[in-house]
Protein backbone atom coordinates (compact mmCIF):
# COMPACT_ATOMS: atom_id res chain seq x y z
CA UNK A 1 0.00 0.00 0.00
CA UNK A 2 1.11 3.29 -0.53
CA UNK A 3 2.59 5.00 2.11
CA UNK A 4 0.16 8.08 3.31
CA UNK A 5 1.98 11.41 2.35
CA UNK A 6 1.54 14.52 4.26
CA UNK A 7 0.79 17.43 2.65
CA UNK A 8 2.78 20.72 3.47
CA UNK A 9 0.80 23.66 4.64
CA UNK A 10 0.67 25.96 3.05
CA UNK A 11 0.86 29.50 3.89
CA UNK A 12 -0.66 32.63 1.89
CA UNK A 13 0.50 35.75 2.80
CA UNK A 14 -2.21 38.89 2.21
CA UNK A 15 -1.37 40.65 -1.47
CA UNK A 16 -0.11 44.12 -0.47
CA UNK A 17 -2.36 46.35 -2.50
CA UNK A 18 -0.70 48.45 -5.43
CA UNK A 19 -1.48 51.67 -5.32
CA UNK A 20 -2.15 54.25 -8.23
CA UNK A 21 0.67 56.90 -8.94
CA UNK A 22 -0.91 60.12 -8.57
CA UNK A 23 0.63 63.25 -9.96
CA UNK A 24 0.43 67.11 -9.14
CA UNK A 25 2.41 69.75 -10.59
CA UNK A 26 5.56 70.81 -9.63
CA UNK A 27 6.47 73.08 -6.88
CA UNK A 28 6.06 76.84 -7.83
CA UNK A 29 4.35 75.57 -11.36
CA UNK A 30 0.22 75.88 -10.82
CA UNK A 31 -2.48 75.17 -12.80
CA UNK A 32 -5.27 77.68 -13.57
CA UNK A 33 -8.30 76.02 -12.91
CA UNK A 34 -11.80 76.92 -14.24
CA UNK A 35 -13.14 79.04 -11.01
CA UNK A 36 -10.55 81.17 -11.72
CA UNK A 37 -11.34 81.99 -15.17
CA UNK A 38 -13.02 85.37 -14.42
CA UNK A 39 -9.90 87.06 -13.16
CA UNK A 40 -8.05 85.57 -15.50
CA UNK A 41 -10.52 86.42 -18.95
CA UNK A 42 -10.84 89.60 -17.10
CA UNK A 43 -6.74 90.26 -17.05
CA UNK A 44 -6.33 89.03 -20.80
CA UNK A 45 -9.71 90.77 -22.05
CA UNK A 46 -8.21 94.29 -20.68
CA UNK A 47 -4.25 93.30 -21.90
CA UNK A 48 -5.82 92.64 -25.60
CA UNK A 49 -7.93 95.97 -25.06
CA UNK A 50 -4.90 98.61 -23.98
CA UNK A 51 -2.40 97.02 -26.12
CA UNK A 52 -4.80 97.68 -29.36
CA UNK A 53 -5.58 101.44 -28.10
CA UNK A 54 -1.90 101.87 -27.60
CA UNK A 55 -1.35 100.78 -30.94
CA UNK A 56 0.71 97.73 -29.68
CA UNK A 57 0.82 94.53 -32.77
CA UNK A 58 0.77 90.88 -31.17
CA UNK A 59 4.50 89.05 -31.23
CA UNK A 60 4.77 85.63 -30.06
CA UNK A 61 7.89 83.76 -29.24
CA UNK A 62 8.69 79.63 -28.56
CA UNK A 63 9.00 78.93 -25.25
CA UNK A 64 12.22 77.20 -25.73
CA UNK A 65 15.54 78.72 -27.09
CA UNK A 66 19.14 78.39 -27.70
CA UNK A 67 20.67 78.67 -23.94
CA UNK A 68 23.15 80.61 -25.35
CA UNK A 69 20.30 83.51 -25.77
CA UNK A 70 19.75 84.19 -22.25
CA UNK A 71 23.12 83.79 -21.42
CA UNK A 72 24.49 86.51 -23.02
CA UNK A 73 21.16 88.83 -22.53
CA UNK A 74 21.63 88.45 -18.74
CA UNK A 75 25.30 88.72 -19.29
CA UNK A 76 27.75 86.61 -19.43
CA UNK A 77 28.80 85.06 -16.22
CA UNK A 78 26.11 87.47 -14.25
CA UNK A 79 24.51 85.12 -11.17
CA UNK A 80 21.16 85.89 -13.66
CA UNK A 81 23.04 83.52 -15.94
CA UNK A 82 24.73 81.04 -13.84
CA UNK A 83 21.96 80.55 -11.54
CA UNK A 84 18.66 81.31 -13.07
CA UNK A 85 18.24 79.65 -16.32
CA UNK A 86 16.04 76.21 -16.59
CA UNK A 87 18.64 74.73 -19.11
CA UNK A 88 18.30 70.97 -20.57
CA UNK A 89 20.73 69.50 -23.59
CA UNK A 90 18.88 67.19 -26.36
CA UNK A 91 21.03 65.07 -28.91
CA UNK A 92 24.43 66.15 -29.96
CA UNK A 93 25.02 68.61 -27.41
CA UNK A 94 22.16 71.14 -28.13
CA UNK A 95 21.68 73.61 -24.57
CA UNK A 96 18.24 74.59 -24.47
CA UNK A 97 16.96 77.18 -22.20
CA UNK A 98 13.10 77.31 -21.01
CA UNK A 99 11.84 80.89 -21.93
CA UNK A 100 13.25 82.84 -19.03
CA UNK A 101 12.66 86.69 -19.57
CA UNK A 102 10.56 88.11 -22.22
CA UNK A 103 12.17 90.69 -24.19
CA UNK A 104 15.14 88.93 -24.85
CA UNK A 105 13.74 86.62 -27.56
CA UNK A 106 11.44 89.57 -28.93
CA UNK A 107 14.36 91.35 -29.54
CA UNK A 108 16.30 88.37 -30.93
CA UNK A 109 13.01 87.98 -33.17
CA UNK A 110 13.63 91.45 -34.07
CA UNK A 111 17.04 91.22 -35.27
CA UNK A 112 16.40 88.02 -36.91
CA UNK A 113 13.42 88.74 -38.71
CA UNK A 114 14.68 92.56 -39.79
CA UNK A 115 11.33 93.75 -37.96
CA UNK A 116 12.58 97.40 -38.44
CA UNK A 117 11.31 97.06 -41.66
CA UNK A 118 7.72 96.73 -40.36
CA UNK A 119 7.30 99.14 -38.89
CA UNK A 120 10.22 102.04 -36.86
CA UNK A 121 9.75 101.95 -34.08
CA UNK A 122 8.41 98.38 -33.77
CA UNK A 123 5.53 98.72 -31.23
CA UNK A 124 4.56 94.47 -30.10
CA UNK A 125 3.29 93.61 -26.87
CA UNK A 126 3.55 89.38 -25.84
CA UNK A 127 1.96 87.56 -22.99
CA UNK A 128 3.15 83.58 -21.73
CA UNK A 129 4.90 81.87 -19.10
CA UNK A 130 8.58 82.35 -17.95
CA UNK A 131 10.47 79.86 -15.84
CA UNK A 132 13.37 80.67 -13.34
CA UNK A 133 15.18 78.35 -11.54
CA UNK A 134 15.43 78.63 -8.09
CA UNK A 135 17.72 76.30 -6.13
CA UNK A 136 16.44 72.62 -6.94
CA UNK A 137 12.91 74.10 -7.90
CA UNK A 138 11.35 75.75 -11.19
CA UNK A 139 9.29 78.82 -10.90
CA UNK A 140 6.59 80.19 -13.86
CA UNK A 141 5.20 83.10 -13.84
CA UNK A 142 2.59 84.48 -16.16
CA UNK A 143 3.93 88.03 -18.06
CA UNK A 144 2.39 90.54 -19.81
CA UNK A 145 4.98 93.26 -22.02
CA UNK A 146 5.27 95.92 -23.67
CA UNK A 147 8.33 96.77 -26.32
CA UNK A 148 9.07 100.03 -28.28
CA UNK A 149 11.94 99.10 -29.97
CA UNK A 150 14.28 101.56 -32.34
CA UNK A 151 13.80 104.94 -31.05
CA UNK A 152 15.76 106.52 -27.55
CA UNK A 153 13.14 109.62 -27.47
CA UNK A 154 12.07 109.41 -23.61
CA UNK A 155 9.04 110.22 -24.88
CA UNK A 156 8.45 106.07 -25.46
CA UNK A 157 9.71 105.62 -21.90
CA UNK A 158 7.02 107.45 -20.26
CA UNK A 159 4.44 105.88 -22.81
CA UNK A 160 5.47 102.45 -21.53
CA UNK A 161 4.90 103.35 -18.14
CA UNK A 162 1.17 105.40 -19.24
CA UNK A 163 0.68 101.77 -20.92
CA UNK A 164 1.13 99.51 -17.63
CA UNK A 165 -1.18 102.33 -15.95
CA UNK A 166 -3.64 102.02 -17.93
CA UNK A 167 -3.86 98.51 -17.67
CA UNK A 168 -3.94 98.29 -14.30
CA UNK A 169 -7.00 101.60 -13.42
CA UNK A 170 -8.77 99.29 -16.23
CA UNK A 171 -8.59 96.45 -13.74
CA UNK A 172 -10.27 98.60 -10.75
CA UNK A 173 -6.69 99.75 -8.99
CA UNK A 174 -7.03 103.60 -8.98
CA UNK A 175 -4.57 104.90 -7.20
CA UNK A 176 -1.15 102.99 -8.64
CA UNK A 177 2.09 104.50 -8.41
CA UNK A 178 5.57 104.29 -9.85
CA UNK A 179 9.21 104.15 -8.50
CA UNK A 180 11.64 105.18 -10.62
CA UNK A 181 15.34 105.38 -10.87
CA UNK A 182 18.21 106.38 -13.42
CA UNK A 183 20.08 103.22 -14.73
CA UNK A 184 23.00 104.98 -16.27
CA UNK A 185 24.72 103.45 -19.82
CA UNK A 186 28.05 101.92 -19.88
CA UNK A 187 30.49 104.93 -18.90
CA UNK A 188 28.68 105.90 -16.16
CA UNK A 189 28.04 102.82 -14.25
CA UNK A 190 31.69 101.70 -14.72
CA UNK A 191 32.19 104.78 -12.59
CA UNK A 192 29.58 104.02 -9.71
CA UNK A 193 30.43 99.94 -9.82
CA UNK A 194 34.17 101.59 -8.79
CA UNK A 195 31.90 103.88 -5.99
CA UNK A 196 30.70 101.03 -4.17
CA UNK A 197 33.44 98.54 -4.12
CA UNK A 198 34.90 100.94 -2.47
CA UNK A 199 32.73 101.74 -0.39
CA UNK A 200 31.91 97.98 0.20
CA UNK A 201 35.33 97.21 0.09
CA UNK A 202 35.17 97.41 4.03
CA UNK A 203 32.12 96.51 4.32
CA UNK A 204 31.71 93.29 2.87
CA UNK A 205 32.30 90.84 5.45
CA UNK A 206 29.17 91.59 6.88
CA UNK A 207 27.18 91.01 3.88
CA UNK A 208 25.24 87.93 3.24
CA UNK A 209 26.65 85.03 0.77
CA UNK A 210 24.82 85.91 -2.16
CA UNK A 211 25.62 89.96 -1.61
CA UNK A 212 29.80 88.79 -1.58
CA UNK A 213 29.17 87.20 -4.62
CA UNK A 214 27.38 90.61 -6.12
CA UNK A 215 30.11 92.73 -4.81
CA UNK A 216 32.47 90.57 -6.64
CA UNK A 217 30.87 90.13 -9.69
CA UNK A 218 28.16 92.86 -9.92
CA UNK A 219 27.93 95.27 -7.44
CA UNK A 220 25.19 97.38 -8.47
CA UNK A 221 23.03 94.00 -7.72
CA UNK A 222 23.43 94.48 -4.27
CA UNK A 223 20.20 96.68 -3.71
CA UNK A 224 18.54 93.72 -4.51
CA UNK A 225 19.16 91.84 -1.44
CA UNK A 226 15.92 92.30 0.81
CA UNK A 227 17.71 90.81 4.00
CA UNK A 228 18.01 93.26 7.15
CA UNK A 229 21.74 92.82 7.86
CA UNK A 230 22.40 94.35 3.79
CA UNK A 231 19.90 96.65 4.30
CA UNK A 232 21.85 98.51 7.38
CA UNK A 233 24.66 98.70 5.34
CA UNK A 234 23.27 99.94 2.35
CA UNK A 235 22.06 102.76 4.01
CA UNK A 236 24.99 105.78 3.07
CA UNK A 237 25.86 103.78 -0.14
CA UNK A 238 26.36 106.27 -3.06
CA UNK A 239 23.54 106.55 -5.57
CA UNK A 240 23.98 106.30 -8.87
CA UNK A 241 22.25 110.07 -9.79
CA UNK A 242 25.58 111.32 -8.43
CA UNK A 243 27.31 109.44 -10.88
CA UNK A 244 25.42 110.20 -14.39
CA UNK A 245 27.07 111.38 -17.62
CA UNK A 246 25.47 114.56 -19.48
CA UNK A 247 23.58 112.52 -21.37
CA UNK A 248 21.71 109.87 -18.74
CA UNK A 249 21.30 112.53 -16.47
CA UNK A 250 19.42 114.98 -19.59
CA UNK A 251 17.56 111.80 -20.29
CA UNK A 252 16.61 111.41 -16.53
CA UNK A 253 15.41 114.21 -15.82
CA UNK A 254 12.99 114.70 -19.44
CA UNK A 255 11.63 111.28 -18.15
CA UNK A 256 10.92 113.35 -14.92
CA UNK A 257 9.34 116.20 -16.70
CA UNK A 258 7.08 114.24 -18.79
CA UNK A 259 6.08 112.27 -15.56
CA UNK A 260 4.94 115.13 -14.01
CA UNK A 261 3.28 116.65 -17.12
CA UNK A 262 1.33 113.67 -17.23
CA UNK A 263 0.43 113.75 -13.56
CA UNK A 264 1.84 110.40 -12.92
CA UNK A 265 1.77 109.66 -9.23
CA UNK A 266 5.54 108.70 -8.68
CA UNK A 267 8.18 108.33 -6.27
CA UNK A 268 12.05 108.31 -6.28
CA UNK A 269 14.20 105.64 -5.61
CA UNK A 270 17.78 105.76 -5.61
CA UNK A 271 18.05 102.27 -4.60
CA UNK A 272 15.88 100.80 -7.35
CA UNK A 273 18.00 98.36 -9.53
CA UNK A 274 14.99 95.94 -11.15
CA UNK A 275 15.12 92.14 -11.46
CA UNK A 276 17.66 92.07 -14.23
CA UNK A 277 21.25 93.44 -15.63
CA UNK A 278 20.13 94.66 -19.02
CA UNK A 279 18.46 97.98 -17.97
CA UNK A 280 20.31 101.41 -18.86
CA UNK A 281 19.26 104.72 -18.55
CA UNK A 282 15.76 104.56 -17.07
CA UNK A 283 14.13 101.59 -14.48
CA UNK A 284 10.78 101.63 -12.89
CA UNK A 285 8.33 99.71 -11.21
CA UNK A 286 4.81 99.86 -10.78
CA UNK A 287 2.73 99.28 -7.47
CA UNK A 288 -1.16 98.98 -6.95
CA UNK A 289 -1.05 101.41 -4.64
CA UNK A 290 1.84 103.72 -1.92
CA UNK A 291 1.65 101.04 0.48
CA UNK A 292 2.70 97.93 -1.76
CA UNK A 293 5.90 96.03 -0.83
CA UNK A 294 5.62 93.91 -4.23
CA UNK A 295 5.50 95.46 -8.21
CA UNK A 296 2.75 94.61 -10.21
CA UNK A 297 4.91 95.99 -12.97
CA UNK A 298 9.15 96.98 -14.09
CA UNK A 299 10.42 98.54 -16.75
CA UNK A 300 13.33 100.46 -18.05
CA UNK A 301 15.41 101.01 -21.20
CA UNK A 302 17.32 98.26 -22.68
CA UNK A 303 19.90 100.01 -25.68
CA UNK A 304 22.59 97.58 -25.49
CA UNK A 305 20.87 94.46 -24.83
CA UNK A 306 20.56 94.57 -29.02
CA UNK A 307 24.21 94.48 -28.92
CA UNK A 308 24.55 91.65 -26.51
CA UNK A 309 22.65 89.70 -29.03
CA UNK A 310 24.84 90.12 -31.42
CA UNK A 311 23.19 92.77 -33.35
CA UNK A 312 23.88 96.47 -34.00
CA UNK A 313 22.82 98.70 -31.10
CA UNK A 314 19.12 99.23 -31.03
CA UNK A 315 17.59 102.14 -28.33
CA UNK A 316 14.43 100.46 -26.75
CA UNK A 317 11.95 100.56 -24.23
CA UNK A 318 9.81 97.99 -22.34
CA UNK A 319 7.80 97.36 -19.27
CA UNK A 320 6.26 93.89 -18.24
CA UNK A 321 3.39 93.24 -15.87
CA UNK A 322 2.85 90.30 -13.65
CA UNK A 323 -0.45 88.82 -13.99
CA UNK A 324 -0.54 86.00 -11.73
CA UNK A 325 0.37 88.85 -8.93
CA UNK A 326 -2.60 90.54 -10.32
CA UNK A 327 -4.87 87.83 -10.25
CA UNK A 328 -4.11 87.28 -6.98
CA UNK A 329 -4.97 91.00 -6.18
CA UNK A 330 -8.27 90.84 -7.94
CA UNK A 331 -9.15 87.66 -6.21
CA UNK A 332 -8.49 88.97 -2.90
CA UNK A 333 -10.72 92.22 -3.57
CA UNK A 334 -13.62 89.85 -5.21
CA UNK A 335 -13.96 92.89 -7.29
CA UNK A 336 -15.36 91.55 -10.52
CA UNK A 337 -15.34 94.56 -13.42
CA UNK A 338 -18.30 95.88 -15.35
CA UNK A 339 -17.19 93.85 -18.45
CA UNK A 340 -18.87 93.76 -21.72
CA UNK A 341 -20.83 90.51 -21.02
CA UNK A 342 -22.06 88.36 -23.60
CA UNK A 343 -26.10 87.64 -23.22
CA UNK A 344 -26.44 84.04 -21.57
CA UNK A 345 -29.11 81.31 -22.47
CA UNK A 346 -29.24 77.76 -21.02
CA UNK A 347 -30.56 75.13 -23.92
CA UNK A 348 -32.69 72.19 -23.25
CA UNK A 349 -32.99 68.93 -25.51
CA UNK A 350 -35.23 66.69 -24.52
CA UNK A 351 -35.07 63.30 -27.37
CA UNK A 352 -32.65 62.13 -29.32
CA UNK A 353 -33.90 63.74 -32.28
CA UNK A 354 -34.13 67.00 -30.52
CA UNK A 355 -30.78 66.48 -28.98
CA UNK A 356 -28.97 66.05 -32.72
CA UNK A 357 -30.98 69.05 -33.85
CA UNK A 358 -30.10 71.55 -30.81
CA UNK A 359 -26.76 71.43 -32.13
CA UNK A 360 -27.36 73.45 -35.03
CA UNK A 361 -29.53 76.25 -33.00
CA UNK A 362 -26.70 76.23 -30.34
CA UNK A 363 -24.43 77.02 -33.26
CA UNK A 364 -27.13 79.71 -34.86
CA UNK A 365 -27.27 81.25 -31.45
CA UNK A 366 -23.70 81.44 -30.85
CA UNK A 367 -22.97 83.09 -34.33
CA UNK A 368 -25.41 85.96 -32.95
CA UNK A 369 -23.48 86.50 -30.17
CA UNK A 370 -24.92 84.77 -27.11
CA UNK A 371 -23.38 82.15 -25.13
CA UNK A 372 -25.24 79.38 -25.04
CA UNK A 373 -24.86 76.64 -21.80
CA UNK A 374 -26.35 73.21 -21.74
CA UNK A 375 -26.25 69.79 -19.94
CA UNK A 376 -27.34 67.23 -23.19
CA UNK A 377 -25.66 64.71 -21.22
CA UNK A 378 -28.67 64.80 -18.35
CA UNK A 379 -31.46 62.80 -20.00
CA UNK A 380 -34.48 64.20 -17.66
CA UNK A 381 -36.05 67.51 -18.63
CA UNK A 382 -35.80 68.06 -14.48
CA UNK A 383 -32.07 67.73 -14.31
CA UNK A 384 -31.84 69.80 -17.22
CA UNK A 385 -33.69 72.62 -15.82
CA UNK A 386 -31.91 72.24 -12.44
CA UNK A 387 -28.49 72.66 -14.03
CA UNK A 388 -30.50 75.64 -16.04
CA UNK A 389 -31.19 77.22 -12.77
CA UNK A 390 -27.94 77.11 -10.80
CA UNK A 391 -26.33 78.23 -14.16
CA UNK A 392 -27.84 81.93 -12.79
CA UNK A 393 -29.47 82.44 -16.57
CA UNK A 394 -32.35 84.86 -17.18
CA UNK A 395 -33.73 83.13 -19.69
CA UNK A 396 -33.50 79.06 -20.70
CA UNK A 397 -34.70 77.12 -24.57
CA UNK A 398 -36.49 74.19 -24.32
CA UNK A 399 -36.34 72.07 -27.49
CA UNK A 400 -38.19 68.46 -27.49
CA UNK A 401 -39.90 66.19 -29.87
CA UNK A 402 -42.96 68.38 -30.55
CA UNK A 403 -41.19 71.75 -31.42
CA UNK A 404 -38.83 69.50 -33.28
CA UNK A 405 -42.18 68.59 -35.26
CA UNK A 406 -42.96 72.28 -35.12
CA UNK A 407 -40.07 74.15 -35.89
CA UNK A 408 -40.22 76.07 -32.70
CA UNK A 409 -38.35 76.69 -29.10
CA UNK A 410 -40.24 77.28 -25.82
CA UNK A 411 -38.64 79.84 -24.35
CA UNK A 412 -38.84 80.15 -20.24
CA UNK A 413 -38.17 83.11 -18.05
CA UNK A 414 -36.75 81.88 -15.54
CA UNK A 415 -37.84 84.49 -12.67
CA UNK A 416 -41.52 84.47 -13.42
CA UNK A 417 -41.74 81.13 -14.77
CA UNK A 418 -43.71 81.99 -17.58
CA UNK A 419 -42.62 80.70 -21.01
CA UNK A 420 -44.03 80.72 -24.99
CA UNK A 421 -43.60 78.79 -27.90
CA UNK A 422 -41.55 80.63 -30.65
CA UNK A 423 -40.83 79.77 -34.17
CA UNK A 424 -37.10 79.52 -34.60
CA UNK A 425 -36.87 82.03 -37.23
CA UNK A 426 -38.50 84.77 -34.53
CA UNK A 427 -35.84 82.94 -32.14
CA UNK A 428 -33.03 85.10 -32.03
CA UNK A 429 -35.11 88.90 -32.05
CA UNK A 430 -37.38 87.17 -29.22
CA UNK A 431 -34.64 85.70 -26.85
CA UNK A 432 -32.56 89.43 -27.37
CA UNK A 433 -35.44 91.05 -26.10
CA UNK A 434 -35.90 89.33 -23.36
CA UNK A 435 -32.76 89.46 -21.78
CA UNK A 436 -32.70 92.96 -22.21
Amino acid sequence: MPKHIKKKSISHKPRMKRTKKSFSTVADVRDILPKDEVWWDMVRNTGEKVSTLHNFHFIETPIVEQAELFEAGFGKGSFAAENDLCTFTIGRGQRLTLRADGAIPVVRSYIEHHLGYFSSPLRVYYHGPVFRRKGNKIQQSNQWGFIIIGDGDSVYDVSIMLTLLDFLRTLGFKDPVVKVNAAGCKVCRSTYRQKLKQYYRYRRRSLCEACTYRYEHDPIRLFVCEREVCGKIRADTPIILDYLCQSCNGHFQNVLELIEDNEINYVPDPYLVGDVGYYSKIIFEVYAHADASKPFARGGRYDYLAEQLGGRQLQSVGGVLYLDAVVDALREREEKLNQDEKPRVFFVAIGERAKKSSLSLMNDLRQHGFVVLEALGRKSLQAQLKAAEKSGVSVTLIYGQREVYEGAVMVREMDSGTQESVLVNMLISTVRKKIK
